[in-house]
């Protein structure tokens, strides 16, 4: 890659990318044959297990049309946010989006291991078991969420001043409506993972009308808001098919029970959540240094430390005290440590 650099061509970065990856795929197909030797590929068992197991070409078609809607749906987003913001907007907004998605694909990758453990949860058929982890990782959720949005809120303005400039700054409406995309966007993976593991991808008609949504609130919002409008499209459009439909589908089809067992709780989460805010801010606002946190580095250092850790103990202690979910996990792992 240093050598594409210096060059500045763009083949030789090709090349380059293009060898690693057929290097880390011959390496991880020797490593497979050493942990797992019983495993074939060969074309033609394979063509028996799909006569066997029809199923699997019925789930695979459903998922590719999922994942074809998820494309278009997040194609679609940086026309509407250009066609209702200025170019200069966009560039700003990019400052801002650069750094939540890296925290979010942190969280995802944390928490994304956990996939084939409630995969594997699901086939045992163990019911109590299976809602017992399933608000576990809600909690979890709801816990890293509280930390970083609340983070963001108090540190990604100075950060962005601090690193651009004060001129790079967006307004404190749209970084709310940026935190809200991004907590819809982390909670959701929870449900993500148990319907995944039960194969519900029936709906293929959701990621599109979800689409049409984003599109028709956007637009219509856009034209009254601008660039605030569009972000509520995305808001409103994930609210709908995410948190109002496919809770819905996964309760009922998945877990065989009533959603009200899911929106209670839930809820009760969220109040939490907000519950932690309230309590943190007024915390702070007893601490002076925190209120220089855009006056150099080593003061927003210091300062994203202490919001953090104050952060991190009060939803902690709240998530502890208010949900079986976070008793659950702090109990697990006690007893991981003492095995």
């Amino acid at each position: 890659m240093i050598l594409a650099k210096h060059t500045g061509n763009y083949y030789i970065w090709a090349v380059v990318e293009l060898s690693f990856g057929i290097l880390y795929s011959i390496i991880l197909n020797v490593k497979i044959n050493q942990v797992y030797p019983w495993l074939e590929s060969d074309v033609k068992l394979g063509k028996k297990l799909f006569k066997k197991y029809p199923d699997v070409i019925k789930y695979t078609k459903q998922l590719f049309v999922h994942k074809i809607g998820e494309v278009v749906y997040g194609q679609i987003s940086p026309f509407l946010v250009y066609a209702f913001a200025s170019l200069q907007t966009v560039a700003y907004y990019g400052n801002y989006t650069l750094i939540v998605s890296k925290l979010d694909s942190l969280v995802n990758n944390l928490l994304g291991s956990t996939s084939a453990g409630v995969g594997s949860l699901i086939a045992e058929g163990n019911k109590e078991q299976i809602l017992k982890t399933y608000w576990e990782l809600m909690s979890i959720r709801f816990l890293i969420a509280s930390i970083f949005i609340f983070a963001l809120y108090k540190l990604l303005p100075p950060f962005i001043s601090l690193w651009l400039g004060s001129q790079y700054l967006l307004s404190s409406n749209i970084l709310i409506l940026i935190l809200m995309s991004y907590f819809l966007g982390m909670i959701r993976g929870t449900n993500d993972q148990f319907i995944f593991g039960y194969g519900l991808f029936c709906d293929i008609w959701a990621p599109f009308i979800e689409a049409i949504l984003l599109v028709s609130v956007a637009i219509f919002c856009g034209k009254f808001y601008g660039f605030t409008g569009v972000l509520l499209g995305g808001i409103v459009s994930t609210t709908i098919i995410i948190y109002i439909w496919k809770p819905y589908m996964l309760f009922s089809k998945g877990f065989k029970l009533p959603v009200w067992k899911y929106w209670l709780p839930w809820f009760k989460h969220l109040g939490l959540m907000l519950m932690s805010f309230g309590i943190s801010k007024f915390v702070l606002f007893q601490i002076a240094y925190v209120h220089d946190v855009g006056q150099g580095w080593k003061e927003w250092i210091i300062s994203a430390v202490i919001i953090v850790l104050i952060q991190s103990l009060i939803a902690f202690a709240l998530f502890y005290i208010g949900t079986v979910g976070m008793r659950d996990f702090v109990r697990r792992v006690f007893t991981k440590i003492k095995r």
